[in-house]
């Protein structure tokens, strides 16, 4: 799947990121033909209810990034990684006094892509988005997260 060299590169930004102590999480922003996969935060979701997602999380004990973006992915949408195209983005944040290190990735998936099995109780919908339609994701004029992150991912292309 992924070449020594990109393993080592990933490695190395998983170690920077554990010697910052910043809890690591992964956005993995599925590309298929010109178009990437969004889904939609289901309406009782705690943080950022209805707002408009990419797949990915947090970094569980004894993971890599790779293996994080492997199991976010199946668990978000049954399908399997199969290629890093690239990683695009990389930024700090901070929720409930935790400090995080989010690390973007452009990548291909294999499965059924027309039907993900979206996890019920956490997303409600999907789209397959191509870049001349970005306006949809700035449908929370006050959270523009997902569009500049999805925006910076289609200018990586």
């Amino acid at each position: 799947m992924l070449k020594d060299a990109n393993s080592k590169y990933l490695s190395s930004l998983q170690k920077q990121a554990e010697a910052a102590k910043k809890q690591i999480v992964v956005s993995a922003l599925i590309l298929n033909k010109d178009k990437i996969f969004v889904q939609k935060r289901s309406s009782d979701r705690k943080l950022f209810p209805n707002c408009w997602d990419v797949v990915g999380g947090h970094l569980e004990k004894g993971e890599n990034i790779i293996s994080t973006l492997s199991r976010e992915i199946k668990e978000e949408t049954s399908w399997q990684l199969e290629k890093i195209l690239g990683h695009f983005y990389t930024f700090d944040w901070q929720a409930q006094a935790q400090e995080k290190r989010e690390f973007a990735f452009l990548l291909i998936v294999s499965g059924d892509l027309k039907k993900p099995i979206l996890e019920k109780d956490k997303h409600s919908e999907f789209l397959w988005l191509a870049s001349n339609q970005l306006e949809i994701l700035k449908d929370k004029p006050d959270d523009l997260y997902i569009y500049e992150l999805v925006k910076k991912a289609f200018s990586y292309l």
